[in-house]
C-alpha cells in the first residue's frame, strides 16, 4: 500500500504524518498490493478538511471528511475508507466464488 500526503494551505508536520500513518496502518489488512491512496489535507476557514483518493486494481474512489480538528477529520476518514474497503474486498471475494469451476469429466479424443 502506497500513501502520498499533500497539504494545501497548511505544513505537514512530523506528528500529524505519523498519526495519519499509524491511522491507516490497519487498512493494509484489506488490499496488501497495488492500492495507492493519496491524502489532501487543507483548511478552509473554521474546518479542517481531508480527501482520500484511492486506486485499487485499475478503480478510483473518493472519500472527504470535514471537521472543526485535523486529528477528528482523520479518524473520521479512517473509519470512512475501512468500511470502503471492506466492501470493496467483499465484492471481489464474491465475484471469485459465485462462479463454479468447470471441470472436464471426459476425456477429449
Amino acid at each position: 500500500m502506497n500513501i502520498h500526503l499533500h497539504g494545501v494551505h497548511l505544513p505537514i508536520s512530523d506528528s500529524l504524518k505519523s498519526y495519519l500513518k499509524k491511522k491507516t496502518y490497519k487498512l493494509n489488512k484489506h488490499f496488501l498490493h497495488h492500492c495507492d491512496i493519496d491524502f489532501t489535507l487543507s483548511v478552509e476557514k473554521n474546518f479542517h478538511q481531508i480527501e482520500a483518493n484511492a486506486h485499487i486494481s485499475g478503480k478510483k474512489f473518493f472519500c472527504m471528511s470535514r471537521s472543526p480538528d485535523m486529528y477528528s477529520a482523520i479518524d473520521d476518514i479512517t473509519l470512512k475508507l475501512d468500511r470502503f474497503l471492506v466492501k470493496i474486498k467483499n465484492k471481489f471475494v464474491s465475484l471469485s466464488h459465485s462462479k463454479p469451476i468447470k471441470k472436464k469429466l471426459f476425456l477429449s479424443n
